[in-house]
Order: structure tokens, then sequence, then C-alpha cells
């Protein structure tokens, strides 16, 4: 299936993190989140070990689009989570310039009893 010599290294590399990291969710959290990482880890590991031997034997164009695609929709969620921390932060700046009129009246009372 993965012709390149990369890909099978990436694929034992795979192969051993997935039973180890479905073994340590076996043991904390049961059998069914084990069954689950297991699926997943396998199906991200499918797509690494894909990767990389597209990288090296190339004539991939299909996976260089998805690959844009989702380089994209990761530049796109960046934007937006840093214009909301941005818009946040400029909120709660201008929250804090403005002076409470409480605060204001003790600093002119204790000017005036120290007067």
């Amino acid at each position: 299936m993965f012709t390149s010599t990369q890909a099978q290294v990436v694929g034992v590399g795979a192969a051993i993190s997935v039973m180890l990291n479905s073994f340590a969710v076996g043991l904390t959290s049961g059998a069914w989140k084990s069954i689950v990482s297991f699926l997943v880890s396998v199906a991200v590991a499918i797509f690494y070990i894909f990767d990389v031997d597209c990288t090296v034997v190339g004539d991939c164009s299909i996976w260089a689009w998805i690959k844009s695609a989702i380089i994209l929709i990761g530049i796109l969620i960046s934007v937006i989570l840093s214009i909301f921390v941005i818009g946040r932060t400029t909120a709660d700046s201008r929250k804090n310039d403005k002076p409470k009129e409480k605060e204001a009246t003790k600093t002119t009372d204790a000017a005036n009893a120290t007067a």
C-alpha cells in the first residue's frame, strides 16, 4: 500500500504509538474509550503515512487540495481567534480606563481630610 521506506518507518512508529495510547486510555478510562481512541488514532496514522508517502513518491494532486483546504481552515480559525482576543482585550482595557465615580469621590474626600 505504502511504497516508500519513509512511510513504512512512520507506519511502524504510528503502530507503536496507537497501541500504547489505546492501552493507556483503556487502563484509565475503560474499554469503550479505548476502542474509540484506537479507531481515531488509526485513522490519523493512516493520514500521516499517506502524507509522507505522497511527499516522497509524488503525484498526489487530490491530497494536495485536501491539505490546502485543511491549512486554509486552520488559518481562518487563527484569524477569527485573533480578532476575538484583540476585541476582548480592547474592551477590557476600555473598562479599566474609565475611573469609577465612587473611587474618584473617595480620593477627593481623602484629599479634603488631609488639608
